[in-house]
């Protein structure tokens, strides 16, 4: 029964190698139907030329963040940022920055790249949260010429 699953696998990777598109269709595919590994053996069979996409970049950042392993999400965030270079204004892969920011603790670029996917809503949420971290890591935070009062963070905390 497995080898006529892994033959069917081969005739479709050869039917699917005669044109581009339907080989990142695949990859799609197999990455929802959580078949990482075929979608991964696709991604790595790609030449030079074809790994120089957006297409490519992306979905080799997808698969990283639905694998979900530890370590991950630098690595994704590496192919988010590439395919970002062939599609600057591409709304998901702003998106899927944004989040991969997030996701390793750098506030400022999420907010960047939320603004970038037109995500309001996420943007404020990453600023209400950066503040929270001033707060939370800046409690020396007074005036020079004031030192006694609480001002700064009074104006922060609203």
């Amino acid at each position: 029964m497995k080898r006529q699953v892994y033959l069917i696998f081969i005739i479709l990777c050869l039917f699917i190698s005669s044109c581009k598109n339907n080989k990142y269709e695949a990859v799609y595919f197999f990455i929802n139907s959580k078949e990482y590994d075929k979608a991964e053996l696709i991604l790595n069979k790609l030449n030079k030329k074809e790994k120089k996409s957006f297409e490519y970049n992306y979905l080799n950042g997808l698969l990283l963040v639905k694998q979900s392993i530890a370590g991950n999400k630098r690595e994704a965030l590496k192919f988010f940022l590439k395919a970002n270079e062939y599609k600057p204004n591409d709304y998901l892969n702003n998106l899927m920055i944004s989040k991969m920011y997030y996701e390793v603790n750098d506030l400022n670029n999420a907010e960047s790249f939320a603004l970038k996917a037109d995500d309001l809503s996420g943007f404020l949420k990453l600023v209400q949260q950066s503040g929270d971290s001033s707060i939370a890591l800046l409690q020396n935070l007074y005036s020079i010429s004031k030192p006694t009062n609480q001002e700064l963070l009074l104006g922060i905390a609203v």
